[in-house]
């Protein structure tokens, strides 16, 4: 028996084959983005998208350490961190390194505890020090720190 001539497939027309690649498409989205959101993917992470003003990640910035003797006498030591809001204002503080820890120790040294003791005290001092900081950056039209915190605090009372 001779093999029966096989019959050749009809041409496709541009439509079926359109058909065809929105179904592929489809079934990639609904298996691939549920896929992608259940391990995590962040360029599919819409859960932060409604709170913009979170978006703001804090960039560190170590500061010198600051050395100050108060008005009680007492000598205070500390390490501070700050928050900067951009590349510029953190390129100015990293060029005048001197002139922002004389800013800092003057706040320190001015600082009044008005009878606040422990963790209070410490974010007491680090508000005082961050207000005369910005106070500093705006007068030299610089966007001020977000925030200031006070990583190592040494008390030595007279």
């Amino acid at each position: 028996m001779a093999a029966p001539n096989p019959i050749p497939a009809a041409p496709r027309s541009a439509s079926d084959r359109y058909v065809a690649l929105a179904v592929f498409a489809a079934v990639l989205v609904l298996i691939g983005l549920p896929a992608a959101l259940a391990t995590g993917a962040s360029w599919v992470d819409w859960s932060d998208s409604a709170k913009p003003e979170q978006a703001a990640t804090p960039t560190w910035l170590p500061a010198e350490t600051v050395r100050a003797t108060s008005g009680e006498g007492e000598v205070i030591k500390a390490k501070v961190a700050l928050d900067v809001p951009d590349a510029d204002t953190r390129s100015w503080l990293k060029s005048r390194p001197q002139q922002v820890a004389l800013v800092m120790q003057i706040a320190v040294a001015e600082h009044d505890r008005g009878g606040a003791e422990g963790a209070q005290r410490v974010q007491r001092l680090a508000d005082d020090v961050q207000e005369r900081l910005n106070d500093y950056l705006v007068a030299h039209q610089v966007q001020p720190v977000r925030d200031l915190v006070i990583q190592d605090l040494v008390i030595t009372k007279p």
